[in-house]
């Protein structure tokens, strides 16, 4: 049953076995559900009105998720559910469609757009409001449409470790909780210092990604 759950991206609609191979694996059936689902959305949203009465339907739909989980579902259920993601897969969808469209936007437009959004990355980080996803969402969305570049260059994130880094991301999340039990099971964590175990877990979850990233 579980497995079945999990092979047919089923699993985040069953809160008995949405967690219960990895951990973090719950995420790639929203992910799964939203490429199915995305393409029917998108074909309705040709003006920016729809775009927005189509945001506001998804937050609220993202909303009733949240209310019926509370109230008829297991603890943080709806905190799996492909309905609680919606408007953040829309908003993702679209900053590519906006950033193409902001590009010919003066220098200081797109210079006052960046410093914006990344201050509210920032903001994000040092204050928890309760909406903190949505935040980094919007932020991110945000970066994606203003910070344009030039010859497809991002600055800094464009060092090529950095980009080895997003080459592997995918392993990163998938296997830092592997990481981390293995560190448990040594007792690696004991009495050292939060930093030292972050770029510890960080460094050897890097080099294990970037090993199955090569060989699978």
């Amino acid at each position: 049953d579980n497995l079945f759950m999990h092979m047919t991206f089923l699993s985040c609609w069953a809160a008995r076995v949405l967690t219960s191979l990895i951990g973090v694996e719950w995420s790639i059936p929203v992910e799964i559900f939203w490429y199915a689902a995305l393409p029917w959305v998108l074909t309705t949203v040709t003006t920016n009105r729809r775009v927005l009465l189509a945001f506001s339907a998804l937050i609220a739909l993202a909303a009733v998720s949240e209310i019926v989980g509370y109230a008829f579902l297991p603890s943080s259920a709806a905190h799996f559910l492909p309905t609680t993601y919606g408007a953040l897969f829309l908003l993702g969808a679209m900053a590519e469609t906006w950033r193409r469209k902001v590009a010919a936007w003066s220098d200081p437009s797109l210079t006052i757009g960046t410093w914006s959004f990344s201050l509210l990355f920032i903001g994000s980080f040092c204050v928890d409001i309760g909406l903190n996803a949505l935040l980094f969402s919007v932020a991110t969305a945000g970066l994606i449409v203003f910070k344009q570049g030039k010859n497809a260059r991002r600055g800094i994130l464009c060092f090529r470790p950095l980009l080895a880094l997003g080459s592997v991301s995918y392993s990163l999340y998938l296997l830092h909780p592997l990481i981390i039990s293995a560190l448990n099971l040594a007792g690696f964590e004991s009495d050292l210092p939060g930093p030292v175990v972050f770029l510890s877990v960080l460094s050897l979850t890097a080099l294990v990604s970037l090993i199955t990233y090569r060989l699978v």
